[in-house]
């Protein structure tokens, strides 16, 4: 769930092909439900644009990055020209990721029996600007259990929720990282020093 009703300029967007034109095409703003955004054909690709049906299809999703916003006027025009393809594979991971971590904190909230909305209010948003995103909470949670939640002002109820959750179903991946350390001391003591 987003915080705010409509993205920022310069903001990278997912966006769900509705309306294909000859000058455009109209898309859906999928993390802001209700949202349309417009693809100018200019801005469809780096190449020349023939026929946009040749780039776009009904029911596509892509990553577009957002050019103009007039909240007021109900109007956000979208580029994917301006979108690499590192930053269109990283979007889309960050998005899986937000909608995977959204499900599981509207089951915890379920619950708990708090609505959804008023959970990612009052807890949701603070564990956010801890974490940096919803997902790494749980996956804190069941790394690091309780000691994750040091210092964050959430209730009891809710670190155990997370906890419960996090330690019955989320498995964080091992890696093994293998380096070469040297370690130098020019004391008399300096074996010892390196061994301690």
């Amino acid at each position: 769930m987003k915080r705010n009703d409509w993205p920022n300029k310069g903001d990278l967007v997912i966006v769900k092909i509705k309306r294909i034109m000859d000058y455009g095409a109209v898309a859906g703003l999928e993390e802001y439900p209700g949202k349309e955004a417009f693809i100018h054909r200019s801005k469809i690709s780096t190449s020349w644009v023939k026929n946009i049906r040749s780039f776009l299809s009904d029911g596509q999703l892509k990553v577009g990055k957002v050019l103009y916003l007039d909240s007021y006027k109900g109007t956000v025009d979208v580029s994917f020209r301006d979108v690499s393809s590192q930053q269109e594979k990283r979007k889309n991971e960050d998005w899986k990721r937000e909608k995977k971590a959204d499900k599981i904190f509207e089951k915890i909230s379920k619950d708990l029996k708090v609505p959804f909305k008023k959970a990612m209010i009052e807890v949701g948003f603070l564990l956010e600007d801890e974490f940096g995103d919803l997902f790494s909470v749980f996956e804190s949670a069941s790394i690091y259990g309780e000691e994750a939640f040091k210092g964050i002002k959430i209730s009891d109820k809710w670190k155990k929720a997370i906890l419960d959750f996090s330690k019955d179903n989320i498995t964080v991946q091992k890696v093994m990282i293998k380096g070469v350390l040297n370690l130098v001391d020019y004391s008399e003591k300096g074996v010892d020093n390196i061994k301690s």
